[in-house]
């Protein structure tokens, strides 16, 4: 893997229209250089090689197909009421008339230092991928939620990648104190591609904000994601994941449970079949006081496919009073099929609660056979266990979003899920 070939492709973009943003790109390049890309002798990319991916995100040029997005986004399978709709495509803010989001070229000079602070900071939270993503960064978009209201109608953004052999798209979400707000932020794409996307999540004091993120990018796509979240005193964040997509996909979850009474409560399910190669890890800082993170994290690796969690909570000091807890579960469907996982602790407080844990296995057989002896055929009370597995994370979903349409708007291309949907 060259730096130097991401420095070639950072030459490339174009970023007159926000000027503002060349020292945070320019530092980003810099950190990059100096401490290099990710290898698989890091604990934390052990199992995943970024060399693939790096290489299409700094090809040698020609442009993929254009993405049908109309055909692909699905909001009526997914809304069960009238979400507003925001379409970006490669970074740009395309479609979605909505006055809480704009594209980082249009906002007003008093946002400008806000966003560039968001884009530059990795001092709390160090990423590589969001240093990648800085430094290929054009143009971006800014969710603003301003304090003290609660939103009516949640919003959707359908964040899709198109023609370009690469992209980079940066979403800023800035949750104002006191509010109560929902999103739904959907991944998609229609052919082999690349893309970078980082999305910087600010919970002001006592906000309240709902978040779903699903990944559904073509088989042979490459997705490298990455959620940094800083959730201020009495806020807390909501959070469902949905990994259905792309062949090769990383995603890192960094979140900073900044000040007292800061909560986070994450369900996220990943799914692997074909050759798919699905890594999420996930970095839960505590520093306030009284702070709480409740995670849970399940797996189903099918056919080929490799699933790898890495999961670790950090208490620091001073963080008295903290309440953390971290399960992975996973269900291996094949033999060909491959789990990693490893939950961590750290722990540098007195009068903490914290607990983690892991398990992986096979479907239950007792459970397939009393389904079978009530006349339900094998494949059947597969399904139906299959679909109560999955479906404990999909509780978790907001009210109006319908986990039956996600399910059948996944299964039009995956078999798996079509299964799921049809389950009852």
């Amino acid at each position: 893997m060259s730096v130097e070939l991401i420095g070639n492709a950072a030459r490339r973009v174009s970023t007159a229209a926000v000027a503002w943003l060349e020292p945070a790109r320019q530092a980003a390049l810099l950190t990059l250089r100096e401490s290099g890309l990710p290898t698989t002798a890091s604990e934390e990319w052990r199992y995943t090689d970024l060399g693939p991916a790096i290489a299409r995100l700094a090809p040698a040029g020609e442009l993929r197909p254009a993405l049908d997005v109309a055909a692909t986004a699905w909001p009526d399978l997914l809304l069960e009421t009238g979400w507003p709709v925001c379409l970006i495509v490669d970074g740009s803010l395309q479609s979605g008339a909505d006055s809480r989001v704009r594209q980082f070229s249009a906002v007003q000079e008093q946002d400008r230092a806000f966003l560039a602070g968001a884009v530059a900071d990795s001092r709390s939270q160090p990423s590589a991928l969001a240093d990648l993503n800085a430094a290929l960064l054009g143009d971006g978009t800014f969710v603003d939620l301003p304090a003290g209201v609660t939103d009516a109608a949640p919003l959707y953004l359908a964040c899709a990648t198109s023609t370009a052999a690469a992209t980079a798209s940066r979403i800023v979400i800035r949750c104002g104190r006191q509010r109560r707000a929902t999103l739904l932020l959907h991944f998609l794409s229609a052919s082999a591609c690349a893309s970078s996307t980082v999305v910087d999540i600010h919970c002001e004091a006592g906000a309240e904000l709902s978040l779903v993120v699903l990944q559904d990018q073509s088989d042979d796509a490459i997705h490298l994601g990455c959620e940094r979240v800083s959730v201020a005193a009495g806020a807390s964040l909501d959070m469902v994941m949905l990994d259905a997509g792309a062949g090769l996909a990383r995603n890192d979850l960094l979140v900073t449970l900044a000040d007292a009474g800061a909560r986070l409560r994450l369900a996220s399910l990943m799914v692997g079949d074909g050759a798919r190669h699905v890594d999420q890890y996930c970095r839960i800082e505590h520093r306030g006081t009284s702070t709480s993170s409740q995670v849970t994290v399940r797996g189903i690796a099918d056919e080929g496919s490799r699933l790898v969690f890495n999961g670790k909570v950090i208490v620091h000091p001073g963080a008295k009073g903290a309440d953390a807890a971290m399960r992975n579960q996973n269900l291996l469907l094949s033999a060909a099929a491959e789990v990693d996982t490893r939950p961590e602790l750290e722990i540098n407080e007195n009068e903490v609660r914290c607990s983690h844990g892991a398990t992986t296995g096979q479907l239950d057989q007792n459970a397939l056979f009393y389904l079978r002896s009530r006349g339900i055929a094998d494949t059947a009370a597969r399904r139906m266990l299959l679909g109560a597995f999955a479906r404990e994370i999909l509780a978790r979903l907001p009210a109006g979003l319908s986990a039956s349409g996600l399910l059948a708007g996944i299964g039009r291309h995956r078999d798996l899920w079509r299964d799921w949907a049809g389950a009852s």
